[in-house]
C-alpha cells in the first residue's frame, strides 16, 4: 500500500506539472474570454510565488484580438510577471490589460530589484537566458510596441501596446 501511495503522489505531481505547462502555453481563459481574463488567471496562479503578491490591478479590456495576437501578448506579459517574481525579487507585481482608442495596453509593474536593461541585452550570449529577447520577438511578431523601463533598485515596468488593427481577422 505504501508503494501505491507513493505512485499516486507522483501521478498527482505529474498531472499538476502538465497543467502548469498547458496553462503556460495557452490558458483556457485566453481562448474563451480573451487577454484580460487570461491575465487575471495568470495573477491568481502566480500570486504567492517566491512570496510575491501578484495581482490584476486593472484587467478590464473587453477587446478581442486575433488568437495569435492574444497568444503573443500573453507570452510577453507572462514572461514579464515570471521575471519579476523569479529574478527581480519583487514583493508586489501589478498586471493590467486596458483599452485605449486605438490600442490594447498590457502592463506589468513591480517593486523588485530592477536591472540595467541595456547591459542585460548586451550580455545575453554569455548568460544563456533569453527572456527579454523572447519578449521582444513576441511583440514584434504581433506588431506591438514593447517598452521596458528599469534600473537597479527601482523595479521594472514592462508596457506592451498592441494596435487594435492587430485584432480579429475580418474586422
Amino acid at each position: 500500500m505504501a508503494e501505491l501511495d507513493k505512485l499516486r503522489e507522483r501521478l498527482v505531481d505529474a498531472q499538476k506539472g502538465l497543467r502548469d505547462i498547458l496553462f503556460a502555453l495557452r490558458p483556457v481563459a485566453l481562448t474563451e474570454d480573451g487577454l484580460a481574463a487570461a491575465v487575471r488567471a495568470l495573477a491568481e496562479r502566480a500570486d504567492g510565488t517566491n512570496g510575491a503578491r501578484v495581482f490584476a490591478r486593472d484587467a478590464t479590456s473587453a477587446v478581442r484580438l486575433g488568437p495569435e495576437v492574444e497568444a503573443g501578448a500573453f507570452t510577453v506579459l507572462r514572461e514579464a510577471a515570471n521575471n519579476a517574481v523569479k529574478t527581480g525579487r519583487a514583493k508586489n507585481v501589478a498586471l493590467e490589460v486596458t483599452d485605449e482608442p486605438t490600442a490594447v495596453i498590457g502592463l506589468v509593474e513591480d517593486d523588485g530589484a530592477g536591472f540595467d536593461v541595456a547591459a542585460t541585452l548586451n550580455t545575453y550570449a554569455g548568460r544563456g537566458s533569453l527572456g527579454l529577447l523572447q519578449m521582444r520577438e513576441a511583440a514584434r511578431l504581433i506588431g506591438a510596441q514593447l517598452s521596458i523601463d528599469s534600473s537597479p533598485g527601482s523595479g521594472t515596468r514592462v508596457r506592451l501596446r498592441i494596435p487594435r488593427s492587430a485584432g480579429p481577422a475580418g474586422s
